[in-house]
């Protein structure tokens, strides 16, 4: 009788902790600080104005766990409420914040692309304009293209999309409507696009104006200038492709790309019948764009075929340019394929 009850209390005791656990689960939740982050079901049910209160208890830095997040095609972090573009005159409080996004993983299902014009698949930052946004420790899976809406009343831009210390199993392409672009420590592991082999860059990346059209500034303001600073430092690159920025100082906003610490390993693919295992591919948006370059301490294994490359149609950079080392000495490329 004694084991019978003693069995019976125990069954009790596991029926009433259940409930208490799963309660705890599904109402799980952050402050939005660092040591509390939002969950990202909070954060994508903020109301801009809930948004703006949350921000300025904050300090202006936000923290987001995305946990594991997948998606078929198309993913979104954020409400989507993207209204009032302005970053100085007429800014409502939200924009010019920073984000920054922990947890685990950030998963595309969609392996493969055809070309930049045609990816397919998109990451909505669905933030205020001008937000710094910051992945810091995550795992990208699959093809990951960071989108954001232009098209706002002004139009507006992201302030800064920075990857510190995030893994990218697959790649990461397309035009990036951010004023800043920084890739910090990370490491780029080989990965082909499924769709097409030629286009395994571990990234691909140029800026974005909308249309396309030089007019796309005006009337925009100042501040809607897309990837006048790329920066690319203390990365391990391990692909069959080079990382890939290009229309470098569109619409001739001058931009500065710098590239610092980085290795490279970089094997050409069984059937190349042109040098593309090079590690750092720079393009001008056309011959006549000058762009300033850092470059320094970047390294190359034995099969890479080179650190830098251009443009078929470029012999070096644009008239202009400026190339120097992180002490701002003037240094010549010569570990160079065209």
């Amino acid at each position: 009788m004694k084991k019978f009850l003693s069995i019976l209390l125990a069954i009790l005791m596991l029926a009433v902790m259940l409930p208490v656990t799963a309660m705890a689960d599904e109402g799980a939740t952050g402050d939005g600080s660092q040591s509390n982050p939002y969950t990202l079901a909070q954060f994508n049910a903020l109301t801009r104005q809930q948004y703006i209160d949350a921000q300025n208890q904050l300090g202006g830095t936000m923290y987001v766990t995305v946990d594991d997040y997948s998606y078929d095609t198309n993913g979104v972090l954020g409400n989507g409420v993207r209204e009032n573009g302005y970053l100085g005159n007429g800014n409502d409080g939200a924009n010019g914040k920073t984000v920054i996004f922990v947890g685990s993983s950030i998963t595309s299902n969609t392996t493969g692309y055809t070309s930049i014009d045609n990816i397919g698949t998109k990451l909505l930052l669905a933030v205020p304009a001008y937000t710094n946004v910051v992945f810091s420790g995550i795992t990208f899976n699959g093809v990951i293209s960071i989108d954001y809406q232009l098209y706002t009343s002004p139009w507006s831009q992201l302030g800064k999309v920075d990857f510190e210390n995030c893994t990218f199993n697959g790649i990461i392409v397309g035009a990036m409507a951010t004023q800043s672009l920084v890739f910090n420590s990370c490491r780029f592991n080989n990965y082909t696009n499924t769709t097409d082999a030629n286009n395994s860059n571990p990234t691909w990346i140029r800026p974005a104006y909308g249309n396309w059209s030089a007019g796309d500034n005006e009337g925009q303001g100042s501040d809607f200038q897309s990837l006048t600073s790329i920066t690319f430092t203390n990365n391990t690159v391990i692909s069959t492709r080079p990382v890939k920025f290009e229309y470098i100082s569109q619409w001739d906003i001058r931009s500065t790309v710098t590239a610092i610490g980085n290795s490279f390993d970089i094997s050409a693919q069984d059937g190349d019948t042109k040098t593309k295992n090079v590690g750092l591919y720079l393009g001008a948006h056309t011959s006549k764009n000058a762009f300033d370059l850092t470059v320094d301490n970047n390294t190359k294994s034995d099969n890479t075929a080179a650190l830098y490359t251009f443009p078929e149609s470029h012999s070096e950079l644009p008239a202009g340019s400026t190339i120097k080392n992180s002490d701002g000495t003037p240094v010549y490329l010569t570990d160079v394929v065209k």
